[in-house]
């Protein structure tokens, strides 16, 4: 018989009757207290909040603007690519997943998320950062909503990322004509077809 911890992916050392002599409350107790241990390490990774300065810098061979992590996401929260995260940059608040390459963990700084900043790349900022545990859903525009039906994509569209359906929605949504906003509609509808992601245009 052994105790382990019941969380996914997490394991405690097996602790028999016969590690611990004959004294089954001693096994217990022993068996007790590597459970607490290991669920307050697990609930400290998850809790933890980073806090840095960092500067903006534009990817070699595209022009993606990112911030580098300077600690190590694994050991803070327990992955180096696809973990959603949350926080201010500045002042200005955000959502988004931090990714690994080259041995270099990072977060992309999209244009709404500049131009909101009035910052570019080679332009210092202050990150504060967590894990995002929240739920990512997105409120479509009913008209988007309607031509996603329209055209069999609605399914489609909401198995995109959280990121690009973020930025297709907030890219009509900030039309400031109708023409514009139609335009912008018609041109969604063909890139999400073409399976095209958008990526901040103007």
């Amino acid at each position: 018989m052994y105790s382990a911890v019941e969380q996914p992916g997490v394991l405690a050392r097996p602790i028999t009757w016969r590690s611990c002599g004959s004294n089954p409350t001693r096994a217990n107790s022993i068996s007790i207290f590597h459970k607490l241990f290991i669920i307050k390490k697990i609930n400290s990774r998850m809790e933890k909040i980073q806090e840095f300065n960092t500067r903006l810098v534009k990817t070699r061979g595209s022009n993606a603007t990112v911030i580098h992590l300077p600690f190590d996401s694994e050991e803070v929260f327990g992955g180096k690519h696809g973990v959603k995260v949350r926080g201010k940059i500045d002042n200005i608040g955000y959502r988004s997943s931090i990714f690994t390459m080259h041995k270099k963990t990072f977060m992309v700084v999209n244009k709404s998320m500049r131009d909101a900043l009035k910052k570019e790349h080679g332009d210092n900022v202050h990150v504060i950062m967590g894990l995002d545990k929240d739920e990512r859903t997105i409120d479509i525009p009913a008209d988007m909503k309607k031509l996603l039906k329209i055209n069999r994509l609605y399914a489609l569209f909401n198995e995109l990322s959280y990121t690009h359906r973020k930025e297709y929605v907030q890219w009509v949504e900030s039309s400031k004509k109708l023409e514009t906003r139609h335009s912008r509609l018609q041109k969604a509808i063909k890139m999400i077809k073409l399976g095209t992601q958008k990526n901040s245009q103007k």
